[in-house]
């Protein structure tokens, strides 16, 4: 029964991959670097998707998954970063529900098909877990540097530079920082800005691409004082460096509070293991 059904399944899916001929309609979901293995199972997840229409559904009763796979989304792969996701958490699912199944028939142990089932129901928990853990350390990782970027680019226009360049000149950093979040984003500015793009509707796209509430007020100040400049715009920009500074304050204080509670439980397993050694010996007395 077991070799039936791993037949039928994999009969099933060489037969949706060859109805999708190249597999163009799902290349947008796979990673740059991929396997041939790879390459025919998000085909093929891509396709029962597809047919069966779940994931217009999803986007509409879960617009946060829009959001979230928009401010992670890496510009050199997928077009739709949120259909991306739902392909890539869809083949998992339903290949841990083919293991169950597959366990299930070849009569393996009760606890090993218990435990593929407690997997496939969770899978979608846990990639949607890596997924908002990864826009909260991407958002970590902007409100640690923005204050720097805002000093700089405050000192520069008090210096008199033109906000235009201040920005470019100011989002240019060493080689140990081009992969930061931040400046990748403002190299992408810099680059529309010099492909002849309008100073405010480059603003705009990054603050769209972005879509933390930090980068919208450093835009949202930018553009409001941006017209006027002068020395005013230099205060204003020295302000929210201040405020940004005070954030990044609290936000290293709350990680050290999380890692000290984190410490609790292998600290309790110590103390516990020092009250065992040192009981030990009197209850050996005892008996």
């Amino acid at each position: 029964m077991a070799a039936i059904w791993i037949a039928v399944v994999l009969a099933s899916g060489f037969l949706t991959y060859r109805l999708e001929k190249t597999g163009d309609a799902a290349t947008r979901c796979l990673p740059r670097k991929h396997s041939t293995v790879t390459r025919i199972v998000y085909v093929v997840a891509e396709a029962w998707l597809r047919r069966c229409g779940a994931y217009p559904k999803l986007a509409i009763h879960l617009p946060q998954l829009l959001r979230y796979c928009a401010m992670v989304q890496d510009r050199s792969e997928a077009t739709d970063p949120a259909y991306a996701w739902t392909v890539r958490t869809f083949a998992a699912t339903t290949l841990a529900a083919f293991a169950a199944v597959f366990a299930y028939l070849a009569k393996a142990d009760g606890a090993v098909v218990l435990l593929i089932a407690v997997l496939t129901a969770a899978a979608p928990a846990v990639l949607w877990r890596e997924l908002k853990k990864k826009v909260e350390g991407r958002q970590r990782a902007f409100v640690a540097e923005l204050p720097t970027f805002l000093h700089k680019l405050s000192l520069l226009l008090a210096a008199g530079e033109a906000i235009h360049r201040a920005w470019q000149r100011a989002g240019t950093v060493g080689s140990d920082k081009e992969t930061h979040p931040l400046y990748t984003e403002l190299a992408r500015t810099n680059q529309d800005i010099a492909q002849g793009v309008p100073f405010p509707k480059a603003l705009e796209d990054m603050h769209r691409r972005c879509g933390y509430h930090e980068v919208s007020a450093l835009i949202t100040t930018v553009l409001m004082n941006y017209k006027r400049g002068g020395e005013a715009f230099a205060l204003a920009l020295q302000d929210a460096s201040r405020l940004m500074m005070e954030k990044k304050h609290a936000l290293v204080r709350t990680q050290g509070e999380e890692a000290s509670t984190k410490l609790l439980f292998p600290m309790m397993l110590m103390l516990c293991a020092v009250m065992l050694i040192v009981a030990a010996p009197a209850v050996m007395l005892m008996n």
